[in-house]
């Protein structure tokens, strides 16, 4: 027979560590839901690049500055530093498909891109 003392005992100990697996289960929620999100972020620029690629060949001078002028957000030249802020439109969720070259352009809005400092040394 369990005296109360023990059962007490034996009850604090299963409270803290039902609480502990509680938090570990509400950190390990919020990592998942983190992670899902990288990945369609990481399949939507994926799509773009994939996008690009296919049509870039196919692209004349006028379409090939219309596509820098999407992608580039700011150049900032100081000295010797240039400081590229590049933009990735990610206006569209990525398609169930591998883009082909029949694929729609993203256009850009500034509400949906993400952005990327690139630095080129000197």
């Amino acid at each position: 027979m369990i005296e109360l003392v023990e059962l007490q005992r034996r009850a604090k100990e299963l409270d803290e560590r039902r609480r502990s697996i509680e938090d570990q289960h509400q950190a390990l929620s919020d990592q998942r839901g983190a992670l899902a999100k990288d990945n369609r972020l990481r399949q939507r620029i994926g799509a773009f690049a994939e996008t690009v690629i296919a049509a870039l060949d196919d692209l004349n001078f006028t379409d090939r500055q219309k596509l820098l002028r999407l992608i580039i957000e700011k150049v900032r030249v100081t000295g010797w530093d240039v400081d590229i802020r590049l933009r990735i439109p990610l206006d569209e969720p990525p398609p169930t498909q591998p883009p082909g070259p029949s694929a729609p352009k993203a256009e850009a809005d500034p509400g949906h891109c993400l952005a990327k400092t690139v630095c080129v040394p000197r």
